[in-house]
């Protein structure tokens, strides 16, 4: 079953994309995007879109309406984003103990740094699991599709 989400560039947005991608789910992210330029960079960093892909017009920069690319889901991006958070939460809520005698800062630091490590080999399991399709609708907006391979 496909599964349609709306982007928005929050941290519940990048969860709930995980999600999925954990149930293995297939997913078509809805955007609003008409140009490169817009998108940001976070999303073009796990879609792997980069500048000079045949979505856009070169002149204007607009997504040229019915283009088409694959490319690869960098899932190590949503993993560490997510791992480095949680990682720095529980540094902040251990280090801030008066009887840890570290501080809050710096256990936040530890704990975003452990994380994002954590987040990293996860995403190792992951990457290339999946088949993702750039689509530029016919409003000329960007729509990611990922299918599970």
């Amino acid at each position: 079953m496909d599964r349609t989400i709306q982007f928005a560039d929050t941290e519940g947005f990048y969860a709930d994309l995980k999600g999925a991608l954990d149930k293995r789910e297939s997913i078509t992210i809805e955007t609003s995007f008409e140009r490169y330029d817009d998108v940001p960079q976070q999303l073009r960093d796990i879609c792997a879109l980069k500048r000079g892909m045949a979505l856009s017009d070169g002149a204007s920069g607009l997504f040229v309406v019915g283009m088409r690319a694959p490319t690869d889901l960098n899932v190590r991006v949503l993993y560490v984003i997510g791992a480095a958070a949680a990682g720095a939460g529980i540094g902040a809520a251990v280090g801030g103990i008066p009887s840890a005698g570290v501080g809050a800062g710096p256990g936040a630091a530890v704990g975003a740094a452990i994380g994002a490590g954590v987040g990293v080999v996860a995403a190792a399991v992951t990457q290339g699991k999946f088949d993702v399709e750039l689509v530029i609708d016919a409003k000329g907006r960007l729509t990611i599709r990922i299918n599970p391979k």
